[in-house]
């Protein structure tokens, strides 16, 4: 989608060696009635509809027909999970002819173009309808009220949530017979906020699965996992005491009635037993957790603010993208291993392809990508707004193929920045203004950390050992270096290195518990010896230590008992 139209293009996959990048991209089809307001793909790449100044036109891509609907002034669209339902939504208005406005979001039959239902939804970011997988179950959110639909039927309502004062909700992926719904519900009078967790279709608000209370949340962002079963809820706040920005907390929650909050380091989360989370001050770590919310690996830091899975969960992307100059890195996530390092600079979208191989970056110009870092294609455009992938069927996950030895470099190249010369000593070729159009000497800002596997172990340890077993290895290492200084100092008072006093004549009684107390006993009687000399030097004892004079006689009795 561009600022004058509408342009298919044909992306065929090559080694990138063979044939030049522009050679990889073939257009199909172009339209230029007019600029292209918004445009979609069914997930099951079956329909693709936009809208221009004409309308909107839904063209079925296996039977090559087209239906146009009388909406040239639709902002969004929306299909439904199996394409069997197009969402079309309108900027709400109000005029004096009609001054309680006109239903701005309808619903239609992909294939036929039959209006299904119509309703008034205000607000732009709130207003898609969630499905199920197999699109039999249709949720809206209604002031309030999240309304559930059933079977494409939208005459009746097949039931309803009714909260007071909900705010958000979100419903889970995968089939609707295991559906749930995730309400945000603000807090008041002091109370906390918090999400509850229903089960489809018992929305009674006294029955939810699961339930967390969250504190230091304005608003919620919900991210379940592709079953449905575990959620991520990403809370934000205007106001707080660190930053001018607010403040951000991550937790989990599942439907099984388990939560916690995730220990951030320094969401996307899409993994069957865990999730990474990009999270801190620049440069930002990246941190894998598993469902318990312990982290179990991380990618160092980097300037990075996003993480983008392809679409079978075997590569991650770390990018920096917005105010950052877009560094990109490419992870084999299985084998935790780096595969290529990339500049994307001024990106405004990112979309992996269907292969999970392939990936497109859009800087006003379409490039396409191999996980490897090669430019597989290229074209320039003068203003180039939105590019979308057709999805495809599912495929088997790619085999990664990558030189495991190679040190990495930025595989594109970046402009060497130069000094600013004013324009009255351009062109010029005195010494001064050379030496001001040389390079600039890069300077580095922060020091980086290495992934977690790339890190030495901790304080010298071999094998990579934990803080405890460190902990406990020096104390064992102070330990015997003090036996070995006491050596000398034992063997010059006349006693042997073991031990001094009657300890050092130890003779066992051939039973190991009379063993254990013969020699308690005799460390006490060596305590009563040395209270003895320092009372012979002249030593001040204290009312204890005369009381534990007198037990020598005690002592030494029991101590002859155990050995006959």
């Amino acid at each position: 989608r561009f600022q004058h139209g509408l342009k298919t293009e044909r992306f065929v996959p090559s080694d990138g060696a063979s044939q030049g990048a522009q050679d990889a991209l073939s257009s199909l089809a172009s339209d230029g009635t007019g600029a292209c307001r918004c445009l979609a793909y069914s997930a099951n790449g079956e329909f693709f509809a936009h809208c221009n100044s004409a309308g909107v036109k839904v063209r079925s891509l296996a039977a090559n027909s087209t239906v146009d609907l009388p909406h040239p002034k639709a902002a969004q669209l929306a299909f439904s999970p199996c394409g069997t339902v197009l969402a079309v939504w309108e900027q709400y208005a109000v005029t004096s002819d009609n001054p309680q406005g006109s239903p701005n979001m309808n619903l239609y039959d992909s294939s036929t173009g039959k209006l299904l239902k119509s309703f008034v939804h205000k607000k732009a970011d709130t207003w898609r309808p969630s499905w199920t997988e197999d699109s039999v179950v249709c949720a809206r959110g209604v002031t309030g009220e999240v309304h559930c639909y059933q079977d494409r039927d939208f005459s009746s309502m097949r039931c309803r949530l009714s909260i007071a004062g909900l705010a958000a909700y979100s419903m889970s992926p995968g089939r609707s017979d295991a559906c749930h719904v995730a309400a945000f519900i603000p807090g008041s009078r002091g109370q906390p906020h918090s999400v509850r967790v229903f089960r489809y279709p018992d929305l009674s608000p006294t029955a939810p699965v699961a339930n967390k209370s969250l504190y230091k949340a304005e608003s919620v962002s919900f991210q379940w996992n592709r079953r449905g079963t575990d959620l991520l809820l990403l809370t934000a706040s205007e106001v707080s005491k660190d930053s001018y920005y607010g403040e951000q907390g991550l937790h989990y929650l599942s439907v099984r009635g388990e939560s916690c909050a995730v220990p951030l380091q320094k969401g996307r989360p899409d993994l069957p037993h865990g999730f990474v989370v990009t999270a801190g001050s620049m440069p930002a770590k990246t941190t894998v957790y598993n469902l318990r919310c312990e982290p179990v690996f991380d990618f160092g830091t980097g300037p990075r603010n996003v993480t983008y899975f392809n679409p079978f969960g075997n590569i991650l992307c770390l990018a920096g993208f917005g105010n950052l100059k877009g560094d990109v890195e490419l992870w084999d996530f299985a084998n935790k291993r780096l595969m290529a390092k990339l500049l994307v600079p001024d990106a405004t979208q990112f979309q992996w392809c269907s292969d999970g191989v392939h990936f497109a970056a859009v800087n006003n110009c379409l490039t396409v990508y191999h996980y490897s870092g090669k430019v597989m294609a290229r074209r320039d455009f003068d203003c180039l707004l939105e590019v979308a992938w057709r999805p495809q069927p599912a495929c088997e996950p790619p085999k990664l193929r990558y030189d495991t030895s190679k040190s990495f470099q930025a595989i594109t190249q970046q402009t060497q920045a130069t000094r600013y010369v004013p324009p009255h000593l351009r062109n010029r070729d005195s010494g001064s203004a050379s030496q001001q159009a040389q390079p600039r000497q890069q300077q580095q800002l922060h020091n980086y950390e290495l992934p977690s596997n790339q890190r030495p172990a901790a304080d010298g340890a071999a094998g990579g050992l934990s803080k405890a077993a460190v902990k406990n290895q020096r104390k064992k290492e102070r330990k015997r270096a003090a036996a070995t200084a006491g050596a000398p100092e034992a063997a010059a008072a006349g006693e042997q290195p073991g031990g001094g006093g009657a300890l050092a004549s130890f003779e066992s009684t051939g039973d190991a518990e009379k063993d254990k107390r013969a020699k308690a006993i005799l460390r006490k009687l060596q305590q009563i010896d040395k209270l003895r000399a320092d009372q012979a030097a002249g030593k001040q004892l204290e009312l204890n230590q005369m009381e534990k004079l007198k037990t020598e006689d005690e002592l030494r009795q029991k101590l002859d008992e155990l050995y006959l």
